[in-house]
């Protein structure tokens, strides 16, 4: 019987659990979404902290998120990937997002995953080990991109956690007024 190939991936490749796992870290950030769905199902946990040398402790849906790839982001979310995972340093895919390059090129694509993550239910108002949020991380060390800034403060109108009324990200650390977060509640719409 010939080998099955699905998207470049030999079939008997995805049988070893921890060969699956490795690779869902591979195919979360240069792969597409229909091979993230094959690995994913292989694979124990899709929230594995398998091949981590050298990456914090990172998830395969922080992984996605950091190269900005929305419809593996989807694909794992779908597979069972918990968006408040957080990797060592208690950051979550949010900060991963934020990360790295912003030029004109990357910003709307950084935008859309942040809209994307926050419509998932990830808490944009999640302090790391450090007492810092993302919103304050953008704010202060990368040199407060305001398109960022806004994305990360916007609220959540519509989806499975649509909120109506939002703590701006940073202001109950300077105790700059505001009202109370409104939870996000798991809804039907």
């Amino acid at each position: 019987m010939p080998k099955r190939m699905d998207r470049g991936i030999p079939r008997q490749q995805l049988v070893s659990k921890t060969k699956a796992a490795k690779e869902l870290f591979r195919v979360a950030r240069y792969g597409d979404a229909s091979t993230v769905r094959l690995v994913a199902r292989t694979v124990n946990d899709v929230d594995t902290r398998a091949n981590q040398d050298g990456f914090d402790n990172m998830t395969p849906l922080m992984h996605a998120s950091m190269a900005c790839i929305g419809k593996n982001v989807v694909a794992l979310i779908q597979a069972g990937a918990r968006v408040e995972c957080v990797d060592k340093n208690g950051r979550s895919a949010l900060y991963y997002v934020c990360m790295g390059r912003h030029d004109p090129e990357t910003i709307p694509r950084k935008v859309a995953m942040i809209h994307l993550l926050k419509y998932h239910g990830i808490d944009a108002n999640h302090r790391d080990n450090f007492g810092k949020t993302v919103f304050d991380t953008v704010r202060d060390e990368l040199d407060g991109n305001a398109d960022l800034l806004a994305a990360l403060a916007a609220p959540v109108t519509r989806g499975p956690y649509a909120t109506t009324t939002v703590l701006a990200p940073g202001s109950a650390a300077r105790g700059a007024g505001g009202s109370a977060s409104a939870a996000p509640a798991p809804g039907n719409g």
